[in-house]
Order: structure tokens, then C-alpha cells, then sequence
């Protein structure tokens, strides 16, 4: 019958008018800046001289700060290795990595200003010379990711064997082309053997436009270090760079900026390296809102192909502030599944059992296979790893023939060339390629970002999380595409004294699903 069908359209049709006003009310009474990223995949080989890797590709941003200029940016971020530092993890040597650092003074530590543009200090430090020239010439605002290098003796607490620590770093100048900020990495990522990891400290820097920004670089982002001292310290606008290593189900570059801009309620300029499909995806982000952003899973023509674009958006100011919890949460009585009572799939249309999904959750974890084709139209899934319960109500508009897996797993990940370890708690729903069913009934079950079920309505609901962990919500739709926030009810909350998340579709969605999910890193304390 069409009843329900023009009862959801009319419900999902006012969503999206309150959705217009809410958003068209909110633009008109906030003031803005204009923030650029740019989303960058470096000139170079490993094989090249450094300083030739390095001076293509300063020649490239001065045509993007050029670009931004023209545009009206007053804030632009470079992506993390942009300058090609990165290609020394090819060789993974502190030596090869060592060609591409310079040192970065701390502004902090001088009372005058540190300009190094034309400035003879600065003789043999062509990154700071030329990103200063290119922030003073166009007046604007530049953070610049590189290698910085301190030099220590046998004297010096934990001064390695070379007689150098090394730091991946932002340097981060004014209009002027002053050096107002440095900030250098904590949580490294497979970087343990050419660089060393920083304490935490929260770094900010307040722009000519009132707008104070805290920085932060790649896998910090999933760290509550120190992401929740400068939280709460009232920032509300970051600074990230990235070279991120998008792995599905839920380390997606574009699904963990916006879980991190909306969990945070801040601004977010994402500059990301430009390689399809695994190292690209990022932009302007408000409050979980995807304002100018992009996430490619391939390249042009089909082809992985590297990406080199500026992203360009007015962000608006947030009002600075201590950190608020609670969100406000826009209800809608799902049609089918508000209270009724959902019955568990058949066994013929689901499989349990260990399996893993994606390279980097192994071992393995707990799953149910659901078989879409043979799903009934709504069903109920539930599937456990130690405290953590993950449960799915769902309801499906077509029967293709696909497999999605609905995932739980907590656990520690040891990820080769990291100094600390990965404790990772997760509940997901994601559709995958079914490879194998093992004897010992265990399965592994590849992420494919193209699909074809549409999941109308679900709820998605996890209990168990560590009080301690950054716990987040990730979603999107075919193509690992983002969508605005609305669409997607979350609550962070404890239920009978278990932390719980919960993600509701608010809207009767009309496209494929790729994937949702609860997803949570727990801190380590000595970091």
C-alpha cells in the first residue's frame, strides 16, 4: 500500500524544511571566516634529491596560497607531508627523513618576533623562509606541516643515539609572515622509526580575524590528547593535517572528521594528502556538518590517481566557550520501527560466527553475516565481543544480492612502527564482500564502498564502551559519502550504568548504505 511509504516521504519532507530553516536562521545570525585546505598528493620520489622533492613542491603551494588569495582564505592549511617528507618512510631511516627537517624555534620562547622570511637566521631553512614570504605577501594565515629537528647531547633526557630529536610539526605563521605557533605530533602512526613522539601540550594561536585555533596532526584526531585540554580550554576551530590511512569500516578520513567535529561541536580544517582511494579525503567541516568537503574511492576515470585541489568555505565563528556534552537531537518516530517489536532475522539470511573485516582490526572479531537478498524487510540482529553488545533493528526497501556484516570487536592493535598501542572498541554494520567460511566457522569479509541495499530506517544500538574512550559516531551512505548531521540521530549516554551509543536514521533514507557505526579509541596513559 502507499500509506506508509507518502507517511515517511511527508515526515522525511519536514525534516528537511526544518533542516533549510534551522541552518538559513543559524547563517544569517553568525559572522564567518574563510578557511582553505588543500588536499594535496606531494611531487617526488624516494629516490630524488630532498632538496629537489622539496623546492617542486614549495613552488606548488605558492601557487595554492596565490589560488586561496584570489578567493578571499584567510586561514589555509596544508596537508601533513605535503612538502614530500613522507617519501622517507620508503626508506624508513631517521637519515632520509633527517634531509627533509628543519628547525622550528618555539615562538614562545622568544619575545621578539621570529620572522623568517628574508631573514639570514633563516639561511638554509627554505620551508620557513618561503612559507613566512607566502603568508606576508598574500596576508594571510598559513600552517605548514614538516619535519622539525632539535639537537640534543648525551646530557639531555632520552636524547637518541643521532644526537637529534625529530618531530612531525606544524609551523603555523600570520599575515605577516610571523612564526605564532609550533606544534609537534603525539600519537605517531607508523612514523616510530623516523620520528620521535612529542609530550602533549595543547598549542593555539589567535588569528588577525579573533579566531583562536588549537592544532592537532593525523592520528591525534582519535586521541582525547590533546584534543580535550584545548576543549576545554573553550577552542572551538582546529587545525589538522593528515596523511590518512583510510581503512573501512570505521577509519574512513571523511566519517572520523566529522564524528570528531560533531562529538567536539567545532570547526575543523581537514588538509589531506591527494591519493585515491586510501590517502585522500577531508575539508571544512561546522559542528559535524560537511560544508565544502571530499572523499574520492578511486581516482578519475576510475583510475587511483593522485589529487591535488584547494577546498575553499566560509566557516562560521563559534562563540568560544567550555565544552557541552549534550547534543540537540531532532526526534522522528521511525514508521516501522519506533516501538514495535522487531523479530530476530532467520538463520537462512544471516551467519554467526568470528570474522574480521578490514586489515586493520585483526585479529579477529565477532560477527553476523546478513544476506540481503534473503533478509526479510525488517529484522533485528545481535552480536557480543566481552562487554560490548551491539544490536541492529533495520529496515530494508530492496533485496539485492550483497552481504553486510554487523561487527563488534574490542581489543588491542599492535600497528607496526607505533609506539603505543591501538585499544579500539567498535560496533559497526558495513557492507562487505563475503570471502570465506571456514570449517572452524570463521569468515573474512572485505569492505566495499559501492552498494546497493538501502537500509530505509535502523538503530543502531551498542552497549559496553570504556568510560575513558574517545567514542564517536561514523556514517555514510554508497561511495563512503557523507551525510549533513540531521539525517543521523546520536546519543553518548549510560544506560543501567553501561556506557551506551546510539544512531538512529532520522530521515527515511533513499540510498545505499556503506556503513554506521559506534567507534571508540581508549587512551593510554602514558601518552
Amino acid at each position: 500500500t502507499w500509506g506508509p511509504f507518502l507517511i515517511g516521504l511527508l515526515r522525511t519532507m519536514k525534516l528537511l524544511v526544518f533542516i533549510s530553516l534551522l541552518w538559513l536562521s543559524y547563517a544569517a545570525a553568525t559572522e564567518y571566516y574563510t578557511a582553505g585546505a588543500v588536499q594535496f598528493m606531494p611531487y617526488g620520489t624516494a629516490q630524488e634529491d630532498p632538496a629537489d622533492v622539496i623546492g617542486r613542491n614549495l613552488r606548488e603551494y605558492w601557487n595554492f596560497v596565490k589560488e586561496a588569495s584570489e578567493q578571499g582564505v584567510q586561514i589555509l592549511v596544508f596537508s601533513e607531508c605535503g612538502l614530500g617528507n613522507c617519501l622517507a618512510h620508503e626508506k624508513n631511516t631517521r637519515e632520509a627523513m633527517y634531509h627533509f627537517c628543519e628547525s622550528i624555534p618555539d615562538p614562545r620562547d622568544s619575545t621578539a618576533p621570529i620572522i623568517p622570511c628574508d631573514n639570514p637566521t633563516f639561511a638554509g631553512r627554505p620551508q620557513l623562509q618561503n612559507v613566512s614570504c607566502m603568508a606576508q605577501t598574500y596576508k594571510m594565515t598559513l600552517v605548514l606541516n614538516t619535519c622539525d629537528v632539535e639537537y640534543c647531547t648525551t646530557t639531555t633526557h632520552d636524547c637518541p643515539a643521532d644526537g637529534k630529536f625529530q618531530y612531525n610539526a606544524h609551523a603555523v605563521f600570520d599575515e605577516t609572515g610571523r612564526l605564532v605557533a609550533r606544534y609537534r605530533k603525539v600519537h605517531l602512526f607508523g612514523e616510530n622509526k623516523v620520528f620521535n613522539h612529542a609530550k602533549s601540550e595543547p598549542i593555539t594561536f589567535k588569528t588577525a580575524f579573533g579566531v583562536t585555533f588549537g592544532a592537532i596532526i593525523c592520528f591525534d584526531l582519535q586521541y582525547l590528547t590533546p584534543v580535550r585540554a584545548l576543549i576545554d580550554m573553550g577552542i572551538r576551530n582546529f587545525v589538522f593535517s593528515t596523511w590518512w590511512w583510510s581503512q573501512p569500516p570505521a577509519m574512513v578520513a571523511t566519517q572520523v572528521q566529522q564524528g570528531f567535529s560533531r562529538i567536539n561541536k567545532v570547526n575543523l580544517i581537514a588538509a589531506n594528502t591527494g591519493a585515491a582511494p586510501i590517502n585522500n579525503g577531508g575539508g571544512l567541516w561546522s559542528e559535524g556538518r560537511p560544508v565544502n568537503v571530499e572523499y574520492h574511492t578511486v581516482g578519475p576515470d576510475n583510475q587511483i590517481n593522485n589529487i591535488r585541489k584547494l577546498l575553499v568555505a566560509k566557516l562560521p565563528i563559534l562563540p568560544d566557550g567550555p565544552f557541552v556534552a549534550s547534543e540537540t537531537h531532532i526526534p522522528l518516530a521511525l514508521p516501522s520501527l519506533g516501538s514495535a517489536q522487531i523479530a530476530p532475522v532467520p538463520a537462512a539470511a544471516a551467519w554467526h560466527g568470528k570474522c574480521s573485516i578490514g586489515a586493520i582490526y585483526g585479529p579477529w572479531g565477532n560477527c553476523v553475516m546478513l544476506h540481503a537478498k534473503n533478509a526479510p524487510q525488517t529484522g533485528s540482529l545481535t552480536v557480543s565481543d566481552g562487554p560490548i553488545t551491539c544490536n541492529l533493528d533495520y529496515k530494508i526497501a530492496n533485496n539485492p544480492n550483497e552481504d553486510f556484516a554487523l561487527f563488534v570487536y574490542k581489543g588491542t592493535q599492535n600497528i607496526p612502527n607505533t609506539p603505543e598501542p591501538f585499544n579500539l572498541e567498535i560496533c559497526t554494520l558495513v557492507h562487505c564482500e563475503h570471502h570465506s567460511i571456514l570449517p572452524d566457522l570463521v569468515a573474512y569479509c572485505r569492505p566495499v564502498y559501492e552498494s546497493k541495499t538501502i537500509f530505509s530506517e535502523f538503530k543502531l544500538h551498542a552497549t559496553g564502551f570504556n568510560e575513558t574512550g574517545n567514542l564517536m559516531p561514523l556514517f555514510a551512505l554508497n561511495q563512503a559519502q557523507v551525510q549533513p548531521i540531521e539525517s543521523l540521530g546520536y546519543k553518548d549516554e549510560y544506560v543501567n550504568g553501561q556506557r551506551t551509543a546510539t544512531l538512529t536514521s532520522n530521515v527515511v533514507f533513499d540510498q545505499p548504505l556503506f556503513s554506521a557505526a559506534a567507534y571508540s579509541v581508549i587512551p593510554n596513559p602514558d601518552f
